[in-house]
């Protein structure tokens, strides 16, 4: 792994802890926040292999904050039964 990969590793997962108080806090923004982060990681893969590895190593911080579990969302933000 080369140095690059570990700064941008490092980078990604300090907004996605930053991130998951967004979401915790105001729902709707993170959630917002989330999928423009999700889709810019994706969309950035078109531009030559560095750009590639770069979306990839960024993809896999944004992923993780669907699998930890994190704080209850608020209550506006929860499903009405």
């Amino acid at each position: 792994m080369t140095m690059t990969a570990v700064l941008l590793s490092w980078a990604a997962a300090a907004v996605c802890a930053g991130l998951s108080r967004l979401l915790a806090a105001h729902y709707w923004i993170g959630a917002a926040l989330f999928t423009a982060g999700l889709a810019l990681a994706i969309w950035i893969r078109r531009y030559g292999p560095a750009a590639t590895r770069a979306g990839t190593l960024t993809t896999l911080p944004i992923v993780a904050l669907l699998i930890v579990p994190g704080p209850t969302l608020p209550a506006d933000a929860r499903p009405r039964r």
